[in-house]
């Protein structure tokens, strides 16, 4: 059963609905922001290569690995709505999976309701939220519309607010420790969309760039680009991989993912007929990038857990290979893509559970173990020391059931553990108070 962790924010009432909606920022007065700021990913032109195309393989369902904590959105799948929850789900001590709900929503139109949710490489959660009049998940939004971010940095257990804004925004990602979000259109406004880099100013795209398109911000910061031609440009407008040349059709481009170390790229499109997976590869040094191979699904993309390995979501899998009763409605499932071999496999637990089926279980973050859990007898807090000894400096005290990675070996007496964390948090927890990912 999923399970909610008491946290510092309490959020009741969301927006949802189901159906089209065309959200559009409005225009306003910001310093403009250059796209180029930050660290910019590889930019030689594409050589695109020949390659046979290919469907891909469902294999059997495969566990949740126990050195991953996953961040979803859970709620209706196929809905325009908000989702109803983001949940972590991983392994605790005992090798079970555990969902929990950080912040859950009760339904209603004009209530609070998330607007994006990014986890950071580092394992913070920055989440955006409704939090006055209506912000536009299906149709306009109002012009009472605020936009209030919150930060967590124990794993969503507890959250403190970060700014408020008199701005209806969805938020993208993070660039340098900066929200970047798009501002989304106002009833009664007609103006061309825009991002904004919250309180810094608006982000400018490259030359060449469609500003009708919404830019994918990388974990790194980077904010890449496409075209109207179905180029994908970084920062400086340089050309990162173009799409035209793989179909005899047109080029419709979805979205793209980089893995950390730049060296893979994915990218979901359709050529008027089907949907479409393409991965392409960079060798060393500033060699371009190579068309791969190309898959025939409609899954969705999440992110690169290694340059083998992308997590997806996609739906269609059989209720036998899931192990479900005929006749339940499915929704979508996490699945891992093994992109060398061509394989797909599903993660059924906790997603084959009730309250996840016929959901939409989209996978927004993943933070890479192994993983240390706080859990005192009282629901007290726990010291992190700056070595590990009680006599050591206080670094700070953490939440009854706040994550954190567990950061190299134990003490030699086995009593205190190195534990790392968002905001560069670095220290020594007490392992009498610990749990851990088991393998």
């Amino acid at each position: 059963m999923r399970t909610a962790v008491v946290a510092a924010l309490l959020l009741v009432a969301v927006t949802a609905g189901c159906g089209g909606g065309d959200a559009r920022p409005p225009d306003g007065t910001t310093n403009p922001v250059s796209a180029t700021d930050g660290d910019p990913a590889a930019s030689d032109p594409v050589a695109v290569v020949p390659s046979t195309l290919r469907s891909l393989r469902i294999r059997d369902p495969i566990e949740l690995p126990s050195d991953l904590v996953l961040y979803i959105e859970a709620g209706c799948w196929a809905c325009d709505g908000p989702p109803e929850s983001i949940d972590r789900v991983y392994r605790d001590a005992s090798g079970e999976v555990r969902a929990e709900a950080v912040l859950s929503f009760a339904l209603s139109r004009n209530g609070p309701s998330v607007h994006g949710t990014v986890v950071a490489p580092d394992g913070e959660l920055v989440a955006a939220v409704c939090s006055r009049g209506y912000c536009g998940n299906v149709g306009e939004a109002t012009v009472d519309a605020r936009t209030t971010i919150y930060r967590s940095w124990d794993g969503g257990t507890t959250w403190e607010t970060d700014e408020v804004f008199d701005v209806p925004y969805y938020l993208l990602g993070l660039r340098n420790d900066r929200p970047v979000a798009m501002r989304v259109h106002v009833a009664g406004e007609i103006r061309p969309p825009r991002t904004d880099v919250l309180s810094l100013g608006t982000l400018i795209p490259p030359s060449g760039a469609d500003e009708q398109r919404i830019p994918k911000i990388l974990p790194n910061g980077e904010a890449l680009w496409w075209t109207a031609a179905g180029e994908l440009l970084d920062g400086q407008g340089a050309v990162i991989l173009e799409l035209a040349s793989l179909a005899a059709a047109e080029v419709r481009p979805r979205s793209a993912t980089i893995d950390g170390s730049g060296r893979r790229i994915a990218v979901r499109w359709n050529d008027g007929q089907q949907g479409l997976l393409s991965i392409f590869t960079r060798g060393e040094g500033s060699g371009p990038a190579i068309h791969v191979v190309t898959f025939e699904t409609n899954v969705l993309l999440g992110l690169w857990l290694d340059d083998q390995r992308l997590l997806v979501n996609g739906a269609g899998f059989t209720h036998e290979r899931l192990g479900i009763p005929e006749g339940a409605y499915l929704g979508s499932f996490p699945a891992i893509l093994d992109v060398e071999l061509g394989e797909l496999r599903p993660i059924v637990d906790p997603f084959t559970r009730e309250e996840y089926r016929g959901g939409r279980n989209r996978v927004i973050g993943v933070v890479h173990g192994p993983i240390a859990r706080v859990s005192t007898d009282d629901g007290s807090c726990l010291r992190v020391r700056a070595e590990p000894s009680i006599e050591a400096a206080q670094l700070s005290c953490e939440a009854d059931g706040a994550l954190f990675t567990l950061d190299g070996e134990l003490s030699s007496d086995g009593a205190w553990a190195p534990i790392r964390g968002p905001g560069r948090l670095e220290g020594w927890m007490a392992t009498e108070f610990l749990e851990f990912t088991r393998d």
